[in-house]
């Protein structure tokens, strides 16, 4: 996992700092903290180091989503899994799609409610 290799080895280094600044206040990690463009480039030197081929033009793409989740093993290693799932919830479309249709889901269990006080 190029991913945590990665953060482990920026946190050994970054990682008092980071804890400085933001100490407890993942909502200020989550709404301040960016993965910078140099970070990015050290990431991409990274894999190239581990001989992991990339598709540039793919990379590039994915830029969004690598710093993401980048900053979601960092969240994760100072906040554990609340710290993860509040970074990724931005950008998990399953999750998105999943919260516009609890109106439905209610509408539903409703409806089995009312099917089952009527045979009784």
């Amino acid at each position: 996992d190029v991913y945590y290799q990665f953060i482990a080895g920026y946190l050994d280094g970054e990682g008092q700092s980071l804890r400085g600044t933001y100490g407890s206040d993942l909502r200020g990690f989550a709404t301040s903290f960016e993965i910078s463009d140099d970070m990015f480039k050290k990431f991409k030197g990274f894999i190239t180091k581990k001989d992991i081929k990339i598709d540039e033009e793919q990379f590039a793409k994915d830029e969004f989503f690598n710093k993401v989740r980048l900053k979601s093993y960092i969240a994760r290693s100072f906040w554990s899994d609340e710290g993860w799932y509040t970074i990724t919830q931005n950008i998990d479309t399953q999750l998105k799609k999943a919260v516009t249709l609890f109106p439905e889901a209610e509408k539903i269990a409703g409806l089995v409610v009312q099917k089952n006080k009527t045979k009784n």
